[in-house]
Formats: C-alpha cells, sequence, structure tokens
C-alpha cells in the first residue's frame, strides 16, 4: 500500500503535499528528518506529519532556507522487484 494512500489528509489539508524534510530549528516542536504534508502559501506554510500528530506552521522565508526540502517521491513498486 502507499503511504500517500494509506496517510491521505483529510477536510483543509487535502491540497497538502507530501515533503521529505530535516529539520532542525529550536523553535520547531519537532527535530530530525521527516515525511511532512506541507500547504506551501504566500507568506507562511503550514506543516503536519506524516501519521497527523503535530501540526504547526512555519515562515515562508524558513522554509526556503531549508538545505534538505524536497517533494517525496514514491518508490515505483516496478522498480523495487528488478532490483530484488
Amino acid at each position: 500500500m502507499k503511504i500517500t494512500n494509506k496517510y491521505k489528509p483529510k477536510g483543509a489539508w487535502q491540497t497538502a503535499k507530501l515533503y521529505k524534510v530535516r529539520l532542525f530549528e529550536p523553535k520547531l516542536p519537532i527535530c530530525g528528518s521527516f515525511l511532512v504534508w506541507a500547504k506551501v502559501g504566500y507568506k507562511w506554510v503550514k506543516v503536519m506529519n506524516l501519521i497527523h500528530t503535530v501540526k504547526f506552521k512555519m515562515s515562508k522565508k524558513s522554509w526556503d532556507d531549508l538545505k534538505v526540502c524536497s517533494l517525496y517521491a514514491e518508490p515505483n513498486s516496478n522498480e523495487l522487484k528488478l532490483a530484488a
């Protein structure tokens, strides 16, 4: 089962995209490498961790300054079978 289907956000979070980020700022509620759902706006980025337990917002400037922040691409199951 795909991660994006299993933990798909509902309600206002339906437009969020899945990102792989590394958060190492003391003012944020989570620290480390995470898959997060994010809604990037004009001034703010709303962030929710993958399993919907921690939600917070950070400034767009802080989001842009993250060194590791990329859209998460689910590995293709066909590629995994070929590699095995």
